[in-house]
């Protein structure tokens, strides 16, 4: 709401204009990343479901002592902790200038890529190869596999 519903607000209507070019450059480099991390623990949180109701079903007698609040707990944090540290570098990904709008004759200010954004290698090995196993395919095979197996367990049921 805060990064894409109320700016989207300003271009068609005029509306918000001190939020769309003071308030929205000042929380994006802040928001993003945290908004990011809440995506990444969601995606390693619903593969835990999977392998929980797994263990639950293709090994039902290991399921009590595997399957507790307190490793569930345990993998909780520990996805909160993956998950801001993988997404860590996206704080640095950007910084606010402050700029004159001719236009509008007031001060704006504007979110502008950092040097670290700008880094080919940067880009090339945490945007896109990084993004694509951590947020795709890990998430993707393991819920594949996990999945499969129960259908195959419920089958032969």
């Amino acid at each position: 709401m805060l990064l894409f519903g109320l700016p989207g607000l300003y271009p068609y209507s005029g509306m918000l204009f001190t939020y769309f070019y003071v308030v929205l450059p000042h929380i994006a480099p802040v928001v993003y990343p945290l908004a990011t991390v809440v995506q990444t623990a969601s995606v390693y949180l619903t593969v835990t479901v999977s392998l929980e109701r797994f263990v639950a079903v293709c090994h039902p007698l290991r399921a009590r002592s595997l399957c507790t609040y307190g490793r569930a707990r345990i993998y909780v944090v520990g996805i909160i902790i993956f998950s801001a540290m993988y997404n860590l570098p996206k704080l640095w990904e950007t910084t606010v200038q402050k700029e004159w709008s001719e236009r509008d004759n007031t001060t704006i200010y504007c979110v502008r890529e950092s040097e670290l954004r700008g880094n080919e290698t940067y880009i090339h090995i945490y945007i896109h190869w990084l993004y694509l196993i951590c947020m795709y395919l890990v998430p993707f095979v393991a819920l594949a596999v996990l999945n499969a197996c129960i259908y195959r367990q419920t089958s032969a049921a």
